[in-house]
């Protein structure tokens, strides 16, 4: 049974960890990060990955993550989240560049890595038959400092359900049940692969204030979503990726005063409409057309006020053939920071 468990870790499912984290640290929004120094938990140096069919998956990132910090990788679905991710871990080779875990090598030093790091990432597997405290006290078998498979329990949320066969957990419960699983070996540093994708708000919300406990015990959190609001409230600072490319790192209010200016307007129409005429909307300061087809177009308008540019473009079609299909509003957080960095919005 070990050594099933250890192959299913080498696939890159449950990272074990042997460490211990340390005291607990003050939120760190403002620290300065710099390469090598004492309170970096992950350092991402210059890393490219291409795929044998010659694709790109990530194009020469560089970041640093600070010791006791919750950081986001933002993106929507393609982005090279869970690339990068898996990177980080040690779960892939980088074509040029290199990761480190506390200054230590993923692929030339892999156990001194697994005693600081425990990667959780999608499609983690589970076993319907077993029980849930069953299934905690296997994994804490795999480490050397484990924590108590009960107080973990109680921490995610799930003692009542301490005897349940997984079968019969919801969705949300199997999620607190695999960051049980991926905290049971006490990692110093945690990496969460879009852990709330496909559950309900309010389950969503309780897994991000277990995080944000994480945090207040010394723990590095790294956690990739492709939602907006996660980012912008659980975040100490986000990195914004599109494309397999790192478009900036910021504190989520940094991001939203150096690019959330303005709002915008995403209009989808009929027809194509010349971007001239879109321009002599009043209210309009810049068009953007985002994709065409057989049914109509889809543009990007900004300017100060939403309202006011959905308002002068409905006037400005009443006179034409032009239906207006949909409008979506934008307002400018950290969505807009994202759109106006990326040209991209994010469709969770």
């Amino acid at each position: 049974m070990q050594k099933s468990m250890e192959t299913t870790a080498s696939r890159g499912v449950i990272v074990p960890v042997l460490g211990a984290p340390g005291g607990t640290v003050e939120n760190r929004r403002n620290l300065e990060i710099k390469e090598g120094f004492p309170d970096t938990a992950i350092s991402v140096e210059n890393v490219r990955k291409v795929y044998p069919q010659g694709s790109v998956g990530i194009e020469g990132i560089s970041f640093t993550v600070a010791k006791g910090e919750i950081f986001g990788l933002l993106g929507p679905n393609g982005a090279g989240k869970s690339t990068l991710i898996r990177l980080i871990c040690g779960l892939i080779q980088p074509t040029s560049g290199r990761t480190l875990i506390g200054g230590v090598d993923p692929h030339r030093s892999p156990r001194k890595v697994k005693a600081l790091l425990c990667g959780l990432l999608q499609g983690a597997p589970v076993e319907p038959n077993m029980r849930v405290l069953e299934t905690l006290r296997l994994f804490s078998k795999f480490y050397e400092h484990p924590l108590d498979p009960d107080r973990l329990l109680d921490i995610v949320g799930l003692s009542d359900q301490r005897m349940s066969f997984l079968r019969t957990l919801s969705g949300g419960q199997r999620q607190r049940l695999a960051i049980a699983r991926a905290l049971v070996g006490n990692p110093q540093t945690l990496v969460l692969d879009e852990p709330t994708t496909g559950l309900d708000v309010a389950i969503r919300h309780e897994l991000m204030t277990l995080v944000r406990r994480l945090r207040g015990e010394g723990r590095t959190v790294l956690i990739s979503t492709h939602y907006i609001e996660e980012a912008e409230q659980v975040c100490d600072r986000v990195a914004i990726l599109c494309r397999g490319r790192l478009f900036a790192v910021e504190t989520p209010e940094a991001l939203v005063r150096r690019y959330g200016e303005g709002d915008s307007l995403e209009v989808a129409l009929s027809k194509r409409l010349p971007r001239e005429k879109l321009m002599a909307v009043p209210g309009v300061l810049g068009v953007r057309e985002v994709s065409e087809g057989t049914n109509g177009a889809l543009y990007r308008l900004t300017g100060h006020s939403a309202e006011h540019m959905l308002q002068q473009t409905v006037l400005a079609l009443f006179s034409t053939d032009i239906r207006l299909q949909q409008a979506r509003v934008i307002r400018s957080g950290l969505e807009g920071a994202y759109l106006q960095l990326t040209g991209e919005r994010i469709s969770s």
